[in-house]
């Protein structure tokens, strides 16, 4: 296997460093709080080349009063409007508008920097990571790519722990937009996912798992819709934390994760990541909980043990 590289390594040739733009959109509720600090703290520490990138944290309706903390980090707080009731992921296409860098990268709220993510910052295309699992149903993208008119993509990729061949079906949690394509990217997603919300009674094949997902089927839709190019971004752009049984074929032990999304891995009233099963995931968990103060291990023990007794997934 070829050595992979550093997590703090920078761009890995001499051409000009990319200018970015970091956003993410959350509701104004203590969880989401703690996770959103944990975004703009471990970029200023761990972000190398792009620690002083520009973060807005986009809060919906409503700010928290004290914005000190946000301050002491540079991060630039806005208030935005809900997208639409049905669809509380769908909240994210508030932060998909025009920037003034060469990128914006557009991140749940859950997510961690862990080390400098500027080499992946390159071409025109816009870069999502497939998701854990592929949610639709078994008839249902061959139905939505027909009554959609987008022609029905033949290219496949592998969902990173169920392993399930698909379209290029995207983790929304994180998207690396060029920002000539960023226009174009939120009039395509939204979209698809105003059509998705005000015709889910209509199709019968519309369930439970479609309805929770219908951000990202959207934005799969907006994949293939021709409007931008697109690639898949490595599971080091987009390691979702929250497990810790992916495919002995991604040799996850032995990587590196540049943006850990936690899918609320932590322990809340302390602000640390829990323990994880991979080396590079703890090596990263250990180097941010140095951040903060310490805290008894056997807190995060019962953490740990508590959030595995949650709801994995389906």
């Amino acid at each position: 296997m070829p050595t992979l590289p550093s997590p703090l390594a920078p761009p890995p040739d001499d051409r000009p460093l990319p200018t970015v733009t970091v956003r993410t959109v959350l509701e104004n509720e203590p969880n989401s709080i703690v996770e959103s600090l944990a975004l703009a703290r471990s970029l200023r520490a761990f972000g190398g080349a792009q620690a002083q990138a520009p973060v807005e944290l986009h809060f919906v309706e409503s700010a928290p009063a004290d914005l000190a903390p946000f301050e002491a980090l540079g991060a630039d707080v806005r208030v935005v409007e809900r997208f639409d009731p049905r669809s509380p992921h769908a909240n994210k296409l508030q932060m998909v508008y025009a920037v003034e860098t060469d990128y914006l990268v557009a991140l749940d709220c859950d997510v961690v920097v862990a080390g400098d993510f500027s080499r992946y910052l390159v071409g025109e295309a816009v870069g999502t990571a497939t998701d854990w699992g592929d949610w639709m149903a078994a008839v249902g993208w061959e139905r939505l790519f027909t009554e959609t008119g987008i022609p029905f993509p033949q290219e496949r990729a592998l969902t990173i722990r169920f392993w399930q061949e698909t379209i290029h079906y995207p983790n929304s949690g994180v998207v690396v937009a060029p920002g000539v394509h960023v226009d174009a990217l939120r009039d395509e997603w939204e979209r698809r996912v105003r059509e998705l919300l005000d015709r889910a009674n209509e199709r019968p094949w519309w369930g439970s798992k479609q309805r929770y997902f219908a951000d990202q089927i959207g934005l799969a839709l907006a994949n293939h819709s021709g409007r931008f190019p697109t690639r898949v971004l490595p599971l080091e752009m987009n390691w979702l934390l929250k497990f810790d049984d992916l495919p002995d074929e991604l040799n996850a032990n032995e990587r590196r994760p540049l943006l850990m999304h936690s899918i609320h891995r932590m322990q809340f009233p302390s602000g640390h990541l829990l323990p994880h099963t991979y080396r590079g995931c703890q090596e990263a968990i250990n180097r941010y909980n140095a951040l903060l103060d310490p805290i008894d291990e056997d807190v995060l023990a019962e953490a740990l043990r508590e959030f595995d007794r949650g709801d994995r997934g389906w």
